[in-house]
């Protein structure tokens, strides 16, 4: 790859025409509405904890999926932000409205896919 070849792959204007790009050839993961159990563990001298949780996370009264992950400490992440952590699942779900926004509302009917 020369430096030319480099400057244009890493330009972040391309972003969004390289993710739209592939999602040709790539369609978006999709994940069924729905509870999302996750599972916490941990090792404590001779002692195996595990924690599971189910959360049912509905916004605007329909439920959302998607890969969600609980951390040791408490914090929960979502797929949808990769590089986020959030104190509290309501906050989490703050941000994926803030974040995708025409995706979120009363007056969007997305079915089964929402």
């Amino acid at each position: 790859m020369t430096e030319l070849d480099f400057t244009y792959a890493v330009d972040p204007g391309r972003l969004g025409a390289a993710v739209q790009d592939s999602l040709v050839e790539n369609p978006l993961h999709v994940h069924p509405p729905g509870p999302v159990e996750t599972v916490r563990t941990d090792r404590y001298g001779e002692h195996d904890i595990s924690v599971r949780t189910t959360y049912l996370i509905e916004i605007d009264g329909r439920p959302i999926g998607g890969h969600l992950f609980v951390t040791n400490s408490g914090d929960v992440q979502v797929h949808a932000l990769p590089n986020y952590s959030f104190a509290s699942a309501i906050d989490m779900a703050r941000q994926l409205i803030d974040a995708f926004p025409d995706g979120f509302g009363p007056e969007h009917d997305h079915g089964e896919d929402h």
